[in-house]
């Protein structure tokens, strides 16, 4: 997930969402969580595409339960478990 003492910097990153049918809250974590792992990835800290979906795959599990699967990247990059 996302630590709890981490600000996002000043500079937010584009958004255009077309079509959305999640809760307003899954959104906004959303948002947040994907905007944590872009700046982690331009900091070097998160190399891979399959590490990011991971890592987001756990943030979801963690905040609102239930079993996951993320697919990102240009690559395509996943992580999911059976």
């Amino acid at each position: 997930g996302i630590p709890k003492d981490w600000v996002p910097p000043s500079t937010a990153i584009p958004t255009d969402i077309k079509f959305c049918d999640m809760s307003v809250e899954m959104k906004e974590y959303t948002l947040q969580i994907t905007e944590y792992i872009y700046y982690q990835m331009a900091k070097s800290e998160i190399a891979y595409f399959k590490d990011a979906a991971e890592h987001i795959k756990k943030g979801f599990e963690e905040q609102f339960n239930g079993c996951w699967h993320v697919v990102c990247g240009v690559n395509f990059g996943s992580y999911f478990n059976y």
